[in-house]
């Protein structure tokens, strides 16, 4: 009987996590070229509706400079 999906997931889990990234990115890759476009196609959705809630002005943008400013206050 093949293992279920649970047993799988904790073992996955409890790999290092070089393992764990390279199991990720071999399944990653066992993916269809279908289910690739239709990942690329729901991110290039996501831009857009990103871009346009920008353009829109319903997005609250932050200047480059304030946020490069808070990241370097914030790693020290």
């Amino acid at each position: 009987m093949p293992e279920s999906y649970s047993s799988i997931k904790h073992s996955a889990m409890s790999l290092p996590v070089k393992q764990r990234e390279e199991l990720a990115n071999e399944l990653f890759d066992s993916l269809t070229d279908d289910a690739q476009k239709e990942i690329e196609l729901a991110w290039i959705k996501e831009a857009e509706v990103r871009y346009d809630s920008i353009v829109s002005g319903k997005a609250e943008t932050i200047p480059g400079e304030t946020v490069s400013k808070k990241i370097k206050e914030m790693l020290g």
